[in-house]
């Protein structure tokens, strides 16, 4: 009788044990990952956009980030850079649903005003496989070539013998000139005015005027209102010289 109880306890723990190991080792599978991101499957690229130029001016600078998975994915926030800031934060959260299998990412910063302000993409991929990415910082900076172009024209006839001399200026914050001559026989020469923005302040209001070499003989005018360049550059801006009489 004894050995018959010997026989049953270790044919029931036997029976107990092999489904009981069986089991924790299947919890076992399924709370280890099965890649890098299973655990997490959202991570953030972060960091700081600054304008190089100073202060945002009115209305601020409004800027797309995107991150670029090189397998695929899509992944884009916007931020503003106040009126008055210098630098934003930015936050892109990355989805590893939607990667493709993309672990690496190229990110890009990109004003929306495109014309206006530098985009720039960061030297090198960050990689957020095990952890989020943080201090992946940009600056952007005011666009500064601009210009201001048009045609002058002689009311009095035409040029005499070696030309007219004249001087083109942008008067505003900073001036800027070019010189043309008109040459002898014609009654119009075209101007363009090239300007170097960089170091302005948000005021990018012009007075255009032109001046002859010689004030004695002729005499020059100004635009008939101040233009405004911030936006794009300007054409058509046309002026007139007279005889001086």
């Amino acid at each position: 009788m004894l050995n018959s109880f010997r026989s049953n306890i270790g044919t029931n723990i036997k029976i107990i044990s092999v489904p009981t190991m069986l089991i924790c080792f299947l919890l076992i599978l399924l709370l280890l990952p099965c890649n890098a991101n299973a655990d997490t499957p959202l991570r953030v690229i972060s960091g700081t956009i600054t304008y190089e130029n100073g202060i945002a001016p009115e209305g601020g600078i409004w800027i797309t980030m995107y991150a670029m998975g090189e397998n695929g994915g899509v992944f884009s926030t916007e931020v503003l850079i106040r009126e008055g800031d210098y630098a934003t934060e930015y936050a892109i959260p990355i989805d590893f649903s939607y990667t493709n299998n993309s672990n690496r990412f190229i990110i890009k910063c990109e004003p929306q005003k495109a014309s206006n302000y530098s985009a720039e993409i960061y030297g090198s991929l960050v990689d957020v496989s095990y952890e989020d990415a943080t201090n992946i910082d940009f600056t952007t900076r005011w666009l500064t070539e601009r210009t201001i172009s048009g045609t002058i024209t002689y009311k009095d006839g035409l040029a005499p013998a070696g030309g007219i001399k004249i001087k083109v200026s942008a008067i505003g914050e900073y001036d800027f000139e070019t010189e043309v001559i008109m040459p002898e026989g014609c009654s119009k020469v075209a101007y363009k005015i090239p300007l170097d923005l960089y170091f302005l302040s948000s005021n990018t209001s012009f007075m255009i005027k032109c001046s002859p070499e010689d004030p004695t003989n002729y005499e020059g005018t100004e635009y008939g209102k101040l233009i405004d360049i911030y936006e794009n550059n300007l054409s058509n801006i046309n002026l007139t010289i007279a005889a001086n009489i």
